[in-house]
């Protein structure tokens, strides 16, 4: 009988981040283990099943514990932890096959991102569900890359209890791998490291526009373009930017008005890189206020500027996290405009470190 391999990750939203990071986990598991059942819990199966059914040969998707941990309400954290708990211990598994799925797995395992976190509690039932899930099954459970920051408004110990039967705890930045405050805990960065590759990338021929744009709210594209102008970058109609859109949902009205400030700027939608590849290359300046975009183009050798903003220190943190892991690029605050950055992003050497980790952790998990 095959093993089975239960995946839980943000996929489905869309949002380039979640779905690269749960595309590279199903082409990792493709090459290293194309028997395995693999099963993907994510925020809508069929939206994510059109983006990702094709890149493992036994995957399926379903959303049984998105659907327990988004139950009505607005639980804190330790009743979020709580009711997805009970419902796991206590299904009767015959009578409820998304269940069923669960409990046959010998790996339940969260994807990496930064969808677990203060910001949203209900999200810890994710990990509660995963956690009671093996001590039923007697399998094992594990976390990758995740993001636990901000802070669950607890002292933690909802956090605590529900990563307690995990095996593998593994995190992005240094402030999740305290909030764990297990000995066992490890910090090797965002889950994309894992598989960040020429698959990424636009391999169309295509010569990519100088500048690149990556903003979320009409504030931060306004800096963005008053920078672009200090750099002596802005002037016509835009031919020499590139427009990039992550989220639709969040990033369309900000789209827009980028397009009608830059009309002759190069778009990129959110669609368009997953099914068409990434927009970034050696050479190229970046100012980006999302954390995956600065991953990505500066795995490519691309330099950049990180805008800071959001509740919390939430990008803060993510940013920063790829700062100490060596991205060169500068995090920018406030309205201040910053100054053009220099440098070729993460080296070779420093990337294929942060994937062998990954592999190995990968390893670990999935044997």
């Amino acid at each position: 009988m095959n093993a089975t391999s239960y995946l839980i990750a943000a996929a489905g939203i869309p949002n380039y981040g979640d779905e690269a990071i749960a595309a590279g986990w199903l082409r990792h598991l493709a090459r290293t283990a194309p028997d395995r059942n693999v099963v993907l819990d994510c925020v809508d199966p069929a939206r994510a099943r059109r983006t990702l059914g094709g890149l493992h040969p036994r995957a399926t998707f379903t959303d049984t514990l998105w659907r327990l941990s988004r139950a009505p309400g607005r639980p804190g954290p330790a009743e979020a932890v709580a009711r997805v708990e009970r419902a796991v211990l206590a299904a009767d598994a015959e009578q409820d096959p998304g269940l069923r799925q669960l409990l046959a797995a010998d790996v339940v395992h969260l994807l990496g991102g930064g969808y677990v976190n203060g910001l949203c509690p209900q999200h810890l039932g994710l990990v509660a569900g995963a956690g009671a899930a093996v001590r039923r099954s007697g399998g094992r459970a594990a976390l990758t890359g995740l993001g636990l920051w901000p802070a669950f408004d607890d002292d933690g110990s909802a956090l605590r209890h529900a990563v307690e039967p995990f095996t593998v705890l593994d995190v992005r930045d240094e402030v999740s791998l305290r909030a764990l405050a297990r000995t066992d805990a490890r910090c090797t960065g965002d889950d994309l490291f894992l598989d960040a590759g020429p698959q990424l990338y636009r391999t169309d021929g295509e010569e990519l526009p100088p500048v690149m744009v990556c903003a979320q709210t009409v504030e931060l594209l306004d800096l963005a373009v008053k920078t672009v102008e200090a750099w002596g970058e802005g002037g016509g109609d835009g031919e020499r930017i590139g427009l990039v859109e992550c989220d639709p949902g969040d990033d369309h009205e900000v789209f827009a008005e980028a397009a009608r400030r830059w009309p002759a700027a190069r778009t990129y939608s959110a669609a368009s890189l997953l099914t068409d590849g990434f927009p970034a290359t050696a050479g190229q300046t970046w100012i980006t206020s999302r954390f995956h975009p600065h991953l990505v183009a500066a795995a490519a050798g691309a330099a950049g500027v990180a805008l800071d903003h959001g509740p919390a220190g939430y990008y803060a943190v993510k940013h920063r996290s790829l700062v100490e892991c060596g991205s060169g690029w500068r995090i920018s605050g406030g309205a201040d405009i910053p100054e053009r950055p220099e440098g070729k992003g993460f080296s070779p050497a420093r990337q294929e470190e942060l994937r062998t980790i990954k592999q190995r952790i990968a390893a670990e998990i999935h044997s």
